[in-house]
């Protein structure tokens, strides 16, 4: 006899409130919310410069494509704070509840708490999730959160809610109209055409406002960049964005039943070829990859299932390692100022990390029989 829904949900649910409440407060601990003045990471400067101007002036104040992403900036001239504040109230508040919502997902699809718990805390160590905390005046954060829930959507086999993200989603962040690309196998046909059509509608509506400055060129956009940075180096950065947890990912890909892998390596691949795409015309690379956090996570609970199951000692001495690390990714974050400035070091503790995971990894490569409780449940 199966449990009542509501039984079945209030485990999940109180835990992934906890941890966003958790979340939410840690950074507001760390980064108090106050008017004006520089960001946490300094000088507030680049995109959220253009982001600030929008809030404060016309949503056409920024050039293109920071002119298209309205949605914050709009809700920034309504609420009565300053403009300062909406921003950073928003990226906290959607980073909160993008770790309740992974988890909520995980727990949906028969991952094991303790590991989920422990993937999204991993998740939350990389550098483009810190830099969030770092520089809240960006779009990014709720950019993620429509992310989420419309792979959770997707999960569910919710339609309409993932239509919905797929029509408000792209005025936060235009990486979310890739989502629709995750209905191209279903039944009835339909459906990957709507969701494609709701995208690109969203999409192209706003650049069609009045005012609005022009697109600027995806071949001139890519130039620019591989002048400023180069192959070599937009690769490194990729690499850095999710550092040792690449590795680990993958570790729980081979893990995963069959089942599972079928599951996840759709969405998976259209998010990270997505930021892939997004890094050759854009210069922050690692942010590109932060837009696959629910994927990752997911992923590396495969593997952390494993190892709890087996070696929980090591599992924990290693999230507890990448925890330690998050001052050397930040310079903002407290005594990461003086980690910072030594770039060596920072290296140092990046190959430290990488050591640190193979006997996580060792442990992967030992083909196991599934775990009793790693079969999942299958979507829909």
């Amino acid at each position: 006899m199966s449990a009542p829904p509501s039984s079945r949900w209030s485990e999940p649910l109180r835990g992934a409130v906890l941890g966003g409440a958790i979340v939410l407060v840690l950074g507001l601990w760390v980064y108090p919310v106050t008017p004006g003045g520089d960001s946490p990471s300094g000088p507030i400067q680049n995109d959220a410069a253009h982001y600030l101007a929008m809030a404060r002036g016309s949503v056409t104040d920024a050039p293109a494509p920071f002119s298209f992403r309205i949605g914050v900036p709009l809700l920034a001239q309504y609420l009565p704070v300053a403009p300062e504040v909406t921003f950073r109230l928003v990226t906290w508040i959607c980073l909160a509840w993008v770790c309740a919502l992974t988890y909520l997902l995980g727990r949906r699809l028969g991952y094991a708490p303790a590991p989920l718990a422990l993937a999204v805390v991993a998740g939350a160590t990389t550098p483009a999730w810190v830099y969030q905390l770092e520089n809240p005046y960006l779009t990014d954060g709720i950019g993620l959160l429509a992310i989420t829930a419309s792979l959770s959507a997707w999960f569910a086999g919710a339609f309409g809610v993932a239509l919905l993200m797929l029509v408000l989603g792209p005025l936060f962040r235009e990486t979310v109209a890739v989502t629709a690309g995750l209905w191209i196998r279903e039944r009835p046909r339909w459906k990957v055409v709507v969701a494609l059509a709701a995208s690109a509608l969203s999409l192209a509506v706003v650049r069609k406002l009045p005012g609005m400055p022009p697109a600027p060129g995806l071949f001139e956009s890519a130039q620019h960049v591989l002048e400023r940075k180069g192959l070599v180096r937009i690769f490194g950065d990729a690499l850095g964005s999710w550092h040792a947890l690449w590795f680990l990912a993958a570790a729980g890909l081979y893990l995963a039943s069959k089942e599972r892998r079928q599951q996840l390596l759709l969405p998976l691949a259209l998010l990270l070829l997505s930021a892939t795409g997004f890094s050759l015309i854009a210069l922050n690379t690692q942010r590109m990859y932060f837009f696959a956090f629910p994927a990752m996570v997911l992923a590396l609970a495969e593997l952390f299932e494993r190892a709890w199951s087996e070696r929980p000692r090591l599992l924990v001495a290693f999230l507890v390692l990448l925890v330690f690390s998050v001052p050397f990714w930040s310079p903002a974050w407290p005594f990461g100022i003086l980690l910072a400035k030594a770039k060596a070091l920072r290296n140092t503790y990046g190959v430290v990390l990488l050591i640190a995971a193979i006997p996580l990894l060792r442990l992967a490569l030992r083909r196991p029989s599934p775990l009793s409780y790693s079969t999942g449940r299958a979507r829909r």
